[in-house]
């Protein structure tokens, strides 16, 4: 039996970050989301030992390095540099792992919105990693952590647990 294309594993409900009423889905699946409708990308490093590398934001604490993709990047591209700029760490043998899928039902679309709407995706991607660089504290980010149990208490974050789950099993 094939295993579907496309899992949808979570959904929330009006979160805060985009334009309500709105519904996020975790999507696991190893197929990329919509170029023109994705403007951000993110990567698990997965370590040999079966630990992955999380970015310590310094605003929202633990979460999948990523951010936007620049205009000469494809999301592999950033979801790359972004691991490296906010965990130090380079990573190959990369792979989609999954997105979110953002719909909002807004009467319309909010004054300097940036993103599609009202359908737009995040890209996940993982990747084993071939080396962490010495991290230096800085203004967005402190030093990653590595977590081996996606139950850790630290973790606050469904997203982080189900790609982290879907990075493990992608890349070991």
């Amino acid at each position: 039996m094939n295993k579907p294309k496309e899992q949808v594993v979570h959904v929330e409900h009006d979160v805060a970050y985009l334009p309500t009423p709105n519904t996020v889905e975790v999507v696991i699946t190893n197929d990329l989301a919509p170029a023109e409708l994705t403007k951000t990308a993110f990567m698990v490093p997965v370590c040999d030992d079966g630990g992955i590398i999380i970015a310590v934001n310094q605003r929202r604490g633990l979460e999948i390095a990523g951010g936007h993709i620049e205009a000469d990047e494809t999301a592999e591209d950033a979801a790359f540099r972004e691991a490296f700029e906010e965990t130090g760490t380079t990573v190959s043998n990369v792979v989609p792992i999954g997105f979110l899928r953002m719909t909002s039902t807004a009467a319309g679309v909010p004054e300097g919105y940036a993103y599609p709407f009202p359908l737009s995706y995040q890209q996940f991607f993982a990747g084993s990693v071939d080396n962490v660089e010495p991290y230096t504290d800085n203004d967005e980010c402190s030093a990653p952590v590595k977590i081996f149990d996606m139950q850790d208490r630290r973790i606050t974050r469904k997203s982080i647990t189900l790609f982290g789950n879907a990075a493990l099993k992608s890349v070991l």
